[in-house]
């Protein structure tokens, strides 16, 4: 089928939506979308976009069964790896089901590639769910490796609460010579408090310890116990 796998334009940001709703159908996740075409549009096609995305379209006359011409998507970003460098992260790859089989997907998948290795890119990472063989299959059969398997790496992220509570927690560390604010612990607080100091003349003593002799001679230091003689 003939099909063409072109950049994503801002007119296309509300299709990009519906299959990205698809997607999340498919992966029993529908509650978890949370943005429109407007905020796909603001953080894609603004100065300094967050992401890049690719759509596959098919001619008018193969278009879907609901009127729809652009029919998958691949949307990606650039990341980077303190061991090797410079990476394309592969967020979303989707084509709808009726046009699945067709290589649309391996076409979409090999343009991202592509942009990676034009851009130096060392790897090309994304997750699947691991019930999805199906997925994991296709994958595995281009060459693309497990790294929960062969690694033992898992995907982490902070979210809602846990981000908001993390981002305040910077706040707390203060600069040495920065005032407290208001209500506000100061880095010595953290810090047990001292031994006091013995009261001139007096040795410390410990809960339970014997009270110490006077001293023997008028020349000594008050508070310091004379010498044990030897026998």
């Amino acid at each position: 089928m003939e099909c063409v796998v072109r950049p994503c334009r801002a007119e296309d940001c509300v299709e990009v939506v519906r299959m990205i709703k698809e997607l999340a159908e498919f992966e029993k996740l529908p509650d978890q979308v949370q943005i429109n075409d407007q905020v796909l549009r603001e953080d894609g096609f603004a100065n300094d976009p967050f992401y890049r995305c690719l759509v596959a379209e098919v001619p008018p006359e193969h278009r879907s069964r609901d009127g729809h011409t652009v029919v998958g998507y691949g949307l990606y970003f650039f990341t980077y790896s303190t061991w090797k460098g410079r990476n394309i992260y592969m967020e979303d790859l989707y084509v709808m089901p009726e046009f699945r089989g067709k290589g649309i997907g391996k076409k979409l998948m090999s343009k991202i590639a592509e942009i990676g290795v034009e851009n130096r890119c060392t790897q090309m990472k994304f997750v699947v769910l691991d019930w999805n063989q199906a997925a994991i299959d296709f994958y595995q059969g281009q060459g693309a490796v497990d790294l929960t398997a062969a690694e033992g790496w898992h995907f982490f992220h902070f979210e809602g609460d846990a981000l908001e509570q993390l981002a305040q927690a910077s706040d707390v560390a203060t600069s040495p010579n920065s005032p407290p604010r208001a209500g506000e612990r100061t880095q010595e607080s953290w810090l047990p408090a001292p031994t006091p100091l013995p009261e001139p003349g007096r040795e410390p003593r410990s809960p339970g310890s014997q009270p110490q002799l006077p001293s023997q001679s008028r020349g000594e230091n008050p508070g310091v116990l004379p010498p044990t003689p030897l026998l």
